[in-house]
């Protein structure tokens, strides 16, 4: 399900089905006929996605499936920074916060 341009999961046998959402303070409630189905934080920004483990398999394999097929194309990331990330001692940091 989508809500200002973020992704959130629902239950694995709601999906494809039509469901109410509400932003009620800082959680998007989803509700299913007259039952909660789903509580999430609202995310901050765009273009986000909050998948529940809860809600099954079928949640995170529709939504790691690449929508277009990219013959020979590596896939695309949403990363943008370098593959590795340096490992500092954290005595660095601790110079640095005095």
């Amino acid at each position: 399900m989508s809500y200002q341009s973020n992704r959130y999961s629902v239950p694995f046998g709601l999906i494809g089905k039509e469901v109410q959402i509400t932003p009620v303070g800082g959680v998007l409630r989803v509700q299913y006929g007259n039952d909660i189905v789903a509580e999430h934080p609202l995310l901050a920004g765009r273009y986000q996605m909050r998948i529940l483990p809860e809600h099954g398999p079928g949640a995170v394999a529709r939504n790691s499936r690449q929508r277009f097929s990219l013959s020979g194309a590596e896939p695309l990331s949403r990363w943008w920074g370098p593959a590795e990330v340096e490992v500092r001692d954290l005595r660095v940091y601790e110079e640095v916060a005095r």
